[in-house]
């Protein structure tokens, strides 16, 4: 019964750290939604900086085959973005707070 009980355990961490996993194309769709909303950010004059790095240091991971890396990097990458225009939303909404009386 307790070797049951082991296996039952390995089994569901093996399994569970499959199906976290990120694919290439996982990668690369993430990526290009990074590219996408980056590119709306900068439209929008709200491009952060550390942004665009972050990008190509996940194109270069996924071309070096480190995909868990390459995932990592542009995850970090899409939410710099999303939130870079979040940002360019809320200047847009309060400029006039912002303006010197």
């Amino acid at each position: 019964m307790k070797l049951l009980l082991i296996l039952s355990i390995y089994l569901s961490s093996a399994l569970a750290g499959t199906a976290i996993a990120a694919t290439a194309n996982d990668v690369r769709e993430t990526i290009r939604e990074a590219n996408t909303t980056f590119a709306a950010a900068e439209a929008a004059g709200f491009a952060w900086t550390m942004t665009e790095d972050l990008i190509a240091q996940a194109e270069k991971a996924l071309a070096d085959n480190r995909v868990d890396d390459a995932a990592t990097l542009a995850r970090q990458a899409l939410t710099q973005a999303q939130n870079s225009i979040v940002q360019s939303e809320y200047a847009d909404a309060h400029w006039r707070e912002m303006k010197p009386d």
